[in-house]
């Protein structure tokens, strides 16, 4: 036989009331956590689709690009080239990059878009190529700081990917045609 115990029933039910209240707070703090990473990415999509480039190059744009990690460097913050002619030796050379090649490479940035890749960039692949190139690039203009190593999936063939590593190449295309760097040693780098 039960008999009724009108203090038990009561605190059952301001127990099940508490839980009930916990748990809609729970379920409300979570569903405005939600909503604020929501509009915390729209917000930060937004930013990006409205970036607009300076027309002109900025006083301030500078860069380093490599390729191979230290095959090919060129810095323009040191004025400086590096050709990597052994794993042993690097050769160094003063190059201070003529304002319209400066301004050509600052274009070609601008029409791929740099600042939208990852600093991490490993595009798709169904390619295994080994040795492959490696990639980095890093420059600064207004403010505005973007870098970028491609280590992996170099030989993709994705729109991005193909447009990133015409880009790095046309980097390099008319400063290795300069006399002063076509006087430097071959590069003698076996790969394994």
């Amino acid at each position: 036989m039960s008999i009724f115990n009108p203090t038990q029933s009561l605190a059952k039910t301001v127990v099940n009331n508490f839980e009930k209240k916990i748990l809609s707070y729970i379920l409300y703090f979570t569903l405005i956590i939600l909503v604020i990473f929501n509009i915390g990415l729209l917000f930060s999509k937004k930013v990006y689709y409205e970036f607009q480039y300076p027309e002109e190059t900025p006083d301030d744009y500078n860069f380093i690009a490599k390729i191979d990690y230290t095959d090919l460097i060129f810095d323009t913050y040191k004025n400086e080239f590096t050709k990597g002619i052994t794993w042993e030796k690097d050769t160094v050379i003063r190059y201070k990059l003529s304002n319209a090649e400066k301004n050509r490479i600052y274009n070609l940035m601008k029409s791929i878009d740099i600042v939208k890749y990852p600093n991490f960039f490993a595009p798709k692949t169904h390619k295994l190529i080994h040795p492959s190139p490696t990639y980095y690039f890093k420059c600064e203009f207004d403010n505005v700081k973007v870098e970028i190593r491609w280590v992996y999936n170099t030989e993709s063939e994705t729109e991005d990917a193909v447009k990133f590593r015409d880009f790095m190449y046309s980097i390099f295309e008319n400063v290795l045609e300069e006399k002063e760097i076509k006087k430097l040693p071959e590069t003698y780098r076996p790969r394994m």
